[in-house]
């Protein structure tokens, strides 16, 4: 459901609550937060005045969920020493193929020493600017260089994304448990580590969670929607 269409929807029935939880997701994932606030609360006081009573806990959730976000979300992607330079048509087709819902992997494949990982740096930060509400939950950069066991990844992205890993539950199910209602972007080098020791666990990972992945040398990745 697009925007025009929730607003509609909305004209013709302003008592829709779900309706209105859409149309706050809407706002905040084009980086009107305080809108999407406002929208809850103009439906707070619609019921209130009309029907005499509150929100759905289901859209009261959605204030909630909206409200905790930080924002602009966080983008945890390394600083460049020097500005980049051309390549706008490959940055331009990087930041439209990524932005699109449906994109859970995306990978840049290329000869070592030929700029895919700037690349992917650089149109993965324009995203983030240009388009806030893209990634609600970050943008994170893992590298796994110095990784020589498949089992320390969990491990390194549990460190990436400030996740605790406790009691006796495999560390990836942790991870999927915590990634399952998240968008997010993460970025990974030297991404053939992990896919040739975890293929058919990532492969769970992209089926059951928000995050949508995508990869260069490198990776994006992000969530459901």
């Amino acid at each position: 459901m697009g925007r025009p269409y929730a607003t509609r929807l909305l004209t013709l029935d302003p008592y829709n609550e779900a309706a209105h939880r859409q149309l706050m997701w809407l706002l905040v994932r084009s980086g009107q937060r305080h809108a999407a606030l406002e929208q809850y609360q103009h439906c707070r006081r619609l019921l209130a005045d009309e029907l005499g009573v509150e929100p759905s806990a289901a859209t009261t959730a959605v204030y909630r969920h909206i409200r905790a976000l930080e924002f602009p979300p966080p983008c945890y992607l390394p600083q460049q020493d020097s500005p980049f330079i051309g390549r706008e048509g490959e940055v331009t087709a990087v930041s439209q193929q990524l932005a699109q819902l449906d994109c859970r992997l995306l990978s840049l494949l290329g000869p070592g020493g030929v700029g895919k990982t700037r690349l992917a740096l650089e149109a993965t930060h324009r995203l983030w600017q240009q388009r806030p509400g893209q990634f609600l939950h970050g943008v994170y950069f893992i590298s796994l260089a110095g990784i020589d066991l498949v089992h320390q990844i969990p491990l390194l992205l549990a460190e990436k994304l400030s996740v605790s890993l406790r009691g006796p539950a495999v560390p990836f199910d942790q991870l999927l448990n915590y990634l399952h209602d998240k968008e997010c972007c993460s970025f990974w080098t030297m991404w053939s580590i992990c896919w040739s020791g975890m293929r058919r666990r990532w492969q769970t990972c992209w089926r059951g969670c928000w995050p949508r992945l995508g990869k260069s040398s490198c990776w994006l990745r992000r969530a459901p929607g």
